[in-house]
C-alpha cells in the first residue's frame, strides 16, 4: 500500500519510512562543501599585499594543495554519503568539481589587485583534489 503523508520518514512499517529524512540529510551534507568555497573565495578576493605568507619555497603551492584537498573531502563526503568503498566515477567527478572550482577562482583571481591567475595553483589544486579522493575512505 501506498504511505499516507504522515508515516513517511515516521513509521518502521512505512515502506518509504527514512527515504525522505535520508534526502534531506543529504541536502545538509552538502554545506560544509559550501563553507570551503566560501573560505576559498574570500580568501583569493583579498589583494595580493595582504596576504603575507612565511618565506618557504612553495608554500604557495602546498596551500593550495591543502585548501583543494579538504574541498574535495568536503565533496565527497556531500556525494557519497553511504560510505564504503567509492566508484571510480564518483573519485573522478569529485577531482573534476574540485578542479573546475579552481579553476574558477584562478579566473576570479584575475579581477583582483596584486593577484594573477596561474596554471600552476590549478595543477597544485588538482593534486590536493587527487590526494583527498585517494585519502577519502581512509579518512571519511
Amino acid at each position: 500500500p501506498i504511505c499516507s503523508t504522515t508515516c513517511i520518514g515516521t513509521s518502521s512499517s512505512c515502506p518509504l519510512a527514512g527515504r525522505v529524512m535520508n534526502r534531506d540529510a543529504r541536502g545538509w551534507r552538502v554545506l560544509p562543501a559550501l563553507l570551503v568555497m566560501a573560505g576559498i573565495f574570500f580568501m583569493s578576493h583579498l589583494p595580493g599585499e595582504e596576504l603575507p605568507l612565511p618565506p618557504v619555497f612553495g608554500i604557495d603551492k602546498l596551500l593550495h594543495a591543502g585548501a583543494y584537498a579538504v574541498l574535495a573531502w568536503t565533496i565527497f563526503f556531500a556525494l557519497h554519503p553511504q560510505g564504503g568503498r567509492p566508484s571510480r566515477r564518483l573519485c573522478l567527478l569529485v577531482v573534476a568539481l574540485t578542479v573546475l572550482y579552481g579553476i574558477s577562482d584562478e579566473f576570479h583571481q584575475s579581477f583582483v589587485p596584486g593577484r594573477f591567475p596561474s596554471v600552476w595553483d590549478v595543477v597544485a589544486d588538482g593534486v590536493g583534489a587527487l590526494l583527498a579522493v585517494w585519502l577519502a575512505p581512509v579518512v571519511l
